[in-house]
């Protein structure tokens, strides 16, 4: 196996598209990099002995999926996927086949095309609908590029190299700062926190069969809190939950808990530069002990301009995993609307908080969306008022987080779980 870039595409679905990103990933990883069928195969070459020496040798594989992609026919008006000569699903069914720890098989969905159900595909390539799904807007191609660029770097076992250095400080405290993804990357500085991931005894991981993509907060029994830009594109049963405990300076998680639902707020939406009413509920298939994360319930709940929060997620590119944490202080709304673009409900409905002027860190993937940012009392007792949603790290004189603000969402999330446990501001 080498390092290769499959790109799996149906001319008359997505050529457009897929013609764009061969050009981006081979800008980044080098044309020799990436293969995209019969413009990679040599003269006289045996075209299907190619195409599955091809797809045996990468250990990325795309399969670009647009709005015809899954009822395409032929001329006869039978569907092309079903057809025993489809190179679209021969390719598919091949790298499915293949070991998942020497192939990631990443679904490309583009301009809002939605993963097919298992159902609705052939009995070799059903698998193909539990694999996590990045979007690809031609709108938006530039950023969601970007967020598939991190994708495959991880697939490949890179880190983001060329990409910035950032550390970020406020006051004698280190900084973490969040970058937008369906999984949201963060700088962290090498300082610790003063708190272990003991202190955050209801964080979980968030997974799918492809691995680690969000992290989320236990708030009742069977109820988990995190951003809906996490858990959107799957039906429930292609999620799973793990909690996290003490395993000397790493972490140890629990075993795989399925997901039986999942309650996505009504009024979500991701068309423009950042998700809005980004916030989800993960329903379990059993029920977990306390403690649970006690959220906020009010705004006056939530901290002011100044003012530091600590935020907490789990790095899955370090191996063991570690807990990650830092201290990030909050902006006032003049500013937050002024870098975010947000106005209006919109506006007050997040928390930006971060540092005006970095030049830190870098950006490595880390399925820190939804990571619980937390204020605490003098008594050292904690409250959820917010989690991670999305970023900005493209401006390099300007490091901060949106995070999703609680108190904004309380009469939802009673609605949705009513035992979660919610209280007003702590004494500080």
């Amino acid at each position: 196996m080498t390092d290769r870039i499959f790109i799996n595409y149906r001319r008359a679905d997505s050529i457009g598209t897929a013609g764009r990103l061969r050009d981006r990933l081979a800008e980044t990883f080098g044309q020799q990099n990436v293969f995209m069928d019969v413009d990679s195969i040599p003269a006289g070459v045996d075209f299907v002995a190619d195409l599955n020496s091809q797809v045996a040798q990468c250990n990325v594989f795309l399969v670009v999926i647009g709005a015809n992609w899954l009822d395409s026919t032929d001329e006869s008006g039978a569907r092309r996927l079903d057809k025993p000569d489809d190179f679209v699903t021969i390719e598919i069914a091949a790298a499915l086949a293949r070991d998942m720890r020497q192939v990631s098989v990443i679904p490309v969905l583009v301009d809002g095309a939605r993963m097919a159900r298992a159902d609705q595909l052939p009995a070799s390539i059903q698998p193909l609908s539990q694999r996590q799904a990045v979007e690809l807007r031609n709108a938006e191609f530039g950023r969601d590029v970007e967020i598939l660029v991190a994708k495959v770097r991880q697939a490949r076992g890179e880190w983001a190299a060329g990409w910035r250095r950032v550390r970020v400080v406020a006051g004698a405290a280190a900084l973490a700062v969040a970058i937008l993804a369906g999984s949201i990357a963060y700088f962290w500085t090498h300082q610790r926190a003063t708190w272990s991931v003991a202190n955050w005894p209801s964080l979980v991981s968030i997974s799918t069969t492809d691995g680690i993509i969000c992290t989320g907060a236990v708030i009742a029994p069977t109820a988990v809190l995190s951003a809906a830009n996490c858990v959107h594109q799957q039906e429930p049963t292609h999620y799973q939950v793990m909690t996290v405990a003490n395993d000397g300076n790493h972490i140890k998680l629990g075993d795989p808990i399925p997901v039986s639902k999942i309650d996505i707020n009504p009024e979500y939406t991701h068309s423009g530069r950042w998700p809005q009413n980004d916030i989800a509920i993960l329903e379990l298939g059993m029920k977990l002990p306390p403690p649970f994360a006690k959220i906020s319930a009010q705004r006056s709940s939530d901290p002011k301009a100044g003012d530091l929060a600590w935020v907490g997620i789990i790095d899955f590119q370090s191996a063991p995993a570690t807990f990650l944490k830092g201290s990030v202080a909050i902006w006032d709304d003049a500013t937050c609307a002024v870098k975010s673009g947000l106005q209006g409900s919109a506006l007050e409905k997040i928390i930006c908080a971060g540092s005006e002027h970095t030049r830190a860190g870098v950006c490595p993937p880390s399925g820190s969306a939804g990571g619980p940012l937390l204020i605490s009392n003098r008594a050292d007792r904690k409250l959820q008022i917010g989690f991670v949603s999305a970023a900005n790290c493209n401006d390099p004189e300007a490091a901060y987080g949106i995070y999703t603000r609680i108190s904004s969402y309380a009469d939802w999330i009673k609605k949705v779980a009513p035992d979660a446990f919610t209280e007003p501001a702590p004494e500080r």
